[in-house]
């Protein structure tokens, strides 16, 4: 027997359900990311295997959505602090700061470079990629 089976019924149950009852779109570089812009309320939301994040613009979108989603599904929801390598740390001012660090001392370690001299990325800070979104 297949052990990915389930994991496939249960992923494409869940695909059907977003894209055709909750009008979601897949991401083009990303089939896991799901997003919905509807009245320019955008709904982003993230999955994997059994896990998932998700971020809005709109607080009442977001909880209609998991409102949605548990009235089909048994889920449980917390605050995200930590989901796929990214640490999330949250403020009083709602603002959100998002990073890898643990993921990239992981990373160091297992490649014996966790005493390298560090050098700045030479990616543009803020840079936006309308292909993601």
């Amino acid at each position: 027997m297949d052990s990915n089976k389930p994991l496939a019924v249960g992923t494409s149950i869940l695909e059907n359900f977003f894209k055709s009852e909750l009008v979601f779109k897949t991401n083009e570089a990303d089939p896991c990311l799901y997003i919905r812009d509807k009245d320019g309320k955008k709904l982003i939301v993230c999955l994997y295997v059994d896990d998932g994040l998700v971020a809005a613009t709109d607080l009442q979108e977001s909880e209609k959505f998991i409102d949605d989603l548990n009235s089909r599904f048994k889920i449980t929801t917390k605050q995200a602090n930590y989901f796929l390598g990214l640490e999330m740390h949250h403020f009083e001012d709602e603002s959100i700061k998002i990073n890898q660090q643990a993921y990239a001392k992981r990373v160091l370690q297992k490649f014996y470079m966790e005493h390298s001299k560090p050098v700045s990325t030479p990616m543009l800070i803020g840079m936006y990629n309308p292909r993601f979104f």
